[in-house]
Order: structure tokens, then C-alpha cells, then sequence
């Protein structure tokens, strides 16, 4: 189990705003952890996410130009983006393949997966998605430093071609 410090961060329309620091008691993030930044989401308005110690979103251009982007792509769900995305952007090191869609959004990691059960269940979700053949789902590569469109076809060799780096127990 993999414990980490984490801030929550809420997005009120203009501004990123600092809320509370955490301890996210992991690996990845449980229902209790999204429930938490639902209510985050109620008390205080707008939408909220986890993100770790040291990252102030307020001056993350990915992190934003991500945001703008679900803003104008995604009608339903957009807490998907806030509650998941933002966290495993930087789960996934920060290189990802992004989808929205009308109603949420899809991460996936651009680099390597931890093993071959996160292979099988992410090649699975990203052909779902990507076989739909809707115009309203969009991929996106997103790194350090910017997020640029992508073809289905580009985004499926990356993902199935990633490595597997499995940790020994």
C-alpha cells in the first residue's frame, strides 16, 4: 500500500484554489476519496481535485489547457476530468493519451503500464471508446509541456505498444 501526500485543489471558475492537505492512503484512488472531493465539490462550489504536494495548478499549462479543453468538449460528467484525470496525469508521469467525450473523459498512461492487468484492462477501454466512432470523442497527448490532437490510429500504436514494467513483490 502506497500512502501520499496530496492537496486538494477546487477550481472556481477562474481560479485554482488551495484547500486542504491530505494523506491519500493508497494505491490509487478509492471511493472514499472520490466522495470526499464531491462533497469538497458541494460545499465550496465549482470542482476539486487531488494533486500532489509541490503542484500548484494555478501555473501547470497542461493542467489548465486540459481543463479548458474538457470545458468545451465534455456536456456530461465533467467531474471525471477533476476527480480523476488531473490525479492520474501525474500517476502516469505525466504522459498520457486524453479522450474526451460528451459525457466524460478517459486517461490513459503514454509511457509504460505497471502490469499486464493494467495492459489488458486499458487496451480494453481505450478500443471501446475509440471503436465508437463518435465525433464527439477526442484524443488528446498530453505531457510536460503540451496537449496536441491526436489520430485514433496514432493513440491505439501507442498505447498497445507501451512496455509492461511489472514490480516483483
Amino acid at each position: 500500500m502506497k500512502n501520499q501526500k496530496a492537496v486538494i485543489w477546487g477550481y472556481t471558475g477562474t481560479l485554482w484554489m488551495k484547500r486542504k492537505q491530505i494523506t491519500l492512503i493508497g494505491p490509487g484512488l478509492s471511493c472514499a476519496d472520490l466522495d470526499t472531493l464531491n462533497e469538497y465539490d458541494k460545499e465550496h462550489g465549482g470542482h476539486h481535485a487531488y494533486l500532489p504536494m509541490g503542484i500548484n495548478p494555478n501555473k501547470h499549462a497542461v493542467i489548465n489547457q486540459m481543463r479548458s479543453i474538457a470545458e468545451t468538449n465534455v456536456k456530461h460528467y465533467i467531474g471525471d476530468f477533476y476527480h480523476i484525470d488531473v490525479y492520474l496525469y501525474f500517476e502516469y508521469g505525466q504522459s498520457v493519451i486524453w479522450m474526451t467525450r460528451e459525457a466524460g473523459t478517459n486517461i490513459y498512461p503514454a509511457c509504460s503500464f505497471s502490469s499486464e492487468q493494467q495492459r489488458e484492462n486499458i487496451c480494453i477501454s481505450f478500443n471501446y471508446y475509440a471503436s465508437q466512432g463518435r465525433i464527439t470523442n477526442k484524443l488528446y497527448k498530453a505531457d510536460t509541456t503540451q496537449v496536441v490532437p491526436l489520430k485514433t490510429d496514432k493513440a491505439r500504436l501507442i498505447v498497445e505498444g507501451l512496455p509492461i514494467l511489472e514490480v516483483s513483490a
